[in-house]
């Protein structure tokens, strides 16, 4: 595994840990712009990033010759 795929690995496992968010279990505030709830817009945000991280995975880490696969 190069050095690339670990450190995408790690990205991807720091991302599930933030998925599970134990730490905001019945937390009803902050409201975001007075009506959206915190897990709301926490995972709004979340699903951003994870997009924005699979698009690295693209450009980043996938193989550039990807026929041999």
């Amino acid at each position: 595994m190069s050095v690339r795929e670990r450190i995408f690995v790690l990205v991807l496992a720091i991302f599930v840990a933030l998925h599970l968010d134990l730490w905001g279990w019945g937390w009803i505030e902050p409201m975001l712009f007075g009506w959206i709830p915190y897990h709301l817009w926490y995972h709004g945000l979340l699903t951003l990033f994870v997009a924005l991280c699979m698009v690295w995975l693209v450009l980043w880490v996938w193989p550039k010759n990807s026929s041999k696969f």
